[in-house]
């Protein structure tokens, strides 16, 4: 039982991940191409570097925070957290709203 649950919290943290990625990437890449000083297929490329970065050098800092900090669940709990805001982020992105995170 416990590897399913494993198994579709992975699902749905990349099916988060893509959602968030979706509604953010349009602001990211947008001030760097926003200035037209170079052309959209290198924006896209920095911006998503950055993003890369961002994800490599910063996440852990905030599972770290979060796992011990802030809450404490266990792998039923995550997988219901998870799937929540899965449904919800769907919902925000579909409608246009720009989700914060």
């Amino acid at each position: 039982m416990s590897n399913l649950l494993l198994l579709v919290s992975i699902v749905m943290g990349l099916y988060l991940a893509w959602n968030i990625g979706v509604s953010t990437f349009g602001s990211t890449i947008g001030i760097t191409f926003g200035s037209t000083k170079i052309p959209r297929q290198t924006a896209a490329i920095f911006s998503s570097i950055a993003a890369i970065l961002g994800i490599a050098l910063l996440s852990n800092r905030v599972v770290d925070t979060i796992s011990k900090d802030l809450i404490k669940l266990d792998l039923s709990g995550l997988v219901s957290v998870l799937i929540a805001i899965a449904i919800i982020a769907t919902i925000v992105v579909y409608r246009g709203i720009p989700i914060s995170t």
